[in-house]
């Protein structure tokens, strides 16, 4: 198992129900190999760790996805979990696509500033 840590006890069994159940889901839908995006974090560090426990390091592809605004603890707390883990790395820039879903937005979300009376041009009240 990936996981490390104590022993027995309630967490135990929650993690080997999940490896259980992903394995199952995995067998049932033939799915032979998975790719998880990771973050660095927490919720998807362990995510991956159940999918190696499942199905195995080598049918196992993390991706990182870093964006202008990723921190390099995340880069590197992602790497680490590559390395401690054994699985495969992609690294896929998504500041291009980060650009054009901001661009794509902005005319949905931004509303330029009005601007004070005397710079709109003498329009309207006591110009």
């Amino acid at each position: 198992m990936a996981r490390r840590g104590g022993e027995g006890g309630f967490e135990e069994e929650v993690y080997k129900a999940l490896v259980l159940g992903t394995r199952d889901y995995a067998v049932k839908n033939d799915f032979k190999q998975v790719v998880i995006g990771l973050s660095g974090g927490v919720d998807s560090a362990l995510v991956a760790a159940i999918a190696v426990d499942a199905i195995g390091k080598e049918n196992v592809a993390g991706i990182f996805m870093p964006s202008p605004y990723t921190s390099k603890e995340s880069r590197e707390d992602a790497y680490e979990l590559y390395k401690n883990l054994g699985i495969k790395i992609i690294e896929v820039a998504i500041n291009k696509i980060f650009e054009t879903y901001l661009e794509t937005l902005k005319s949905e979300f931004y509303t330029p500033p009005v601007p004070p009376p005397l710079v709109r041009g003498g329009v309207g009240g006591g110009n």
